[in-house]
């Protein structure tokens, strides 16, 4: 055998056997070698905890597509902090699934839409969301009093 072939040899036995280095990279950059070991083993590196603080972690959740209560949940925190742009995305997506039996109205999701359009300075959109959930829920609390404001200022 050549001096190659044994080489790859002792690699493959040393990949096999479990003690591979694995180079990761630390939070400044630089890099680490951390030994890991097969899963279920005594050497295995135990998962860390998530470093971030919460209210990044919070910000971090996205729902799945078909979880109204997860969407909603979402919108309303983003449009309590300002966060316009994202409140809108959810909101919309709400728009997307069938909310007969779920936490919201459509007819609430499109007032929550009106809001977040008037707040963005958008007031023909606003108007046009606040008519739509009119339609679909003529009783709808607080749509008429915001409709007849916006509609006002036309």
């Amino acid at each position: 055998m050549t001096l190659l072939n044994t080489a790859l040899i002792g690699l493959l036995v040393l990949v096999f056997a479990g003690g591979v280095l694995l180079l990761t990279r630390r939070r400044d950059g630089a890099r680490k070698t951390t030994p890991t070991a097969p899963r279920g083993t005594a050497g295995h590196a135990p998962v860390e905890a998530d470093a971030r603080p919460p209210e990044a972690a919070a910000a971090a959740y996205v729902p799945s597509p078909g979880d109204a209560e997860g969407l909603l949940t979402v919108a309303r925190q983003c449009l309590e902090k300002g966060d316009l742009e994202r409140a809108l995305r959810g909101f919309r997506a709400l728009l997307l699934l069938r909310l007969d039996a779920g936490p919201i109205s459509k007819a609430e999701v499109y007032r929550s839409l009106g809001e977040i359009h008037e707040r963005l300075g958008e007031r023909n959109k606003a108007i046009n969301m606040l008519e739509r959930a009119l339609e679909a829920e003529p009783t709808l609390a607080g749509a008429r009093e915001r409709l007849e404001r916006l509609s006002a200022g036309r």
